[in-house]
């Protein structure tokens, strides 16, 4: 079977930084994760990281994982905003 994998951090919320926490748990010992962020090319990861300098907009996000026996395993998407901006609002 291939491994199960759930993305802890980021959620589907907006945020107001332009760095977060990629935090994700895996079932079984896996020999290789990577994640990608918006659709572009896998990233190698050794666990948990944090994510740096991201633009402002929507993103999507997926954790990849290789098991010891070969099989892969992808997470579920995940989506979320990053607004730096200050909001104002007028009345």
């Amino acid at each position: 079977m291939s491994p199960h994998i759930e993305i802890l951090s980021p959620q589907n919320v907006t945020y107001t930084t332009n760095s977060i926490s990629l935090n994700f748990t895996i079932n079984e010992t896996v020999s290789w994760t990577a994640y990608s962020l918006d659709k572009k090319a896998n990233t190698t990861i050794t666990g948990n990281t944090n994510l740096y300098g991201l633009p402002d907009g929507s993103h999507n996000l997926i954790v990849y994982a290789k098991d010891t026996a070969g099989n892969t395993g992808a997470s579920r998407i995940v989506y979320f905003i990053i607004n730096t901006q200050k909001l104002y609002f007028q009345r």
